[in-house]
């Protein structure tokens, strides 16, 4: 649950990939049915999530693919800000969103 990540960052000093996966993935399923992304890794130095197509596109609303990684971008950038989180990440996209974080 989310109050044992919580609490196991707190007691192990280790908040990256678990605190910041839980926030991602709480915005992925906000945005795609869970059929449509996949977590590929998930270790203390490297995060690598995959998101079939683009969510913004398949619902109608227009924006190019630099605009769709903007959106990302900031909302991952807001979620390692507020939970005191440094990383770094890159996005890949095409028809696969392809999402990299690293410590």
């Amino acid at each position: 649950t989310s109050e044992m990540v919580n609490m196991v960052a707190d007691v192990t000093g280790i908040r990256f990939p678990h605190v910041l996966q839980k926030y991602v993935e709480f915005y992925i399923l906000t945005v795609l049915h869970p059929a449509y992304y996949a977590v590929h890794e998930s270790t203390t130095k490297r995060l690598c999530i995959e998101i079939n197509g683009c969510p913004f596109k398949e619902k109608g609303m227009m924006f190019d693919a630099y605009e769709c990684k903007e959106i990302c971008a900031t909302v991952f950038k807001y979620i390692a800000l507020m939970k005191q989180i440094d990383i770094s990440f890159e996005l890949e996209y095409s028809t696969l969103c392809k999402i990299v974080f690293a410590v």
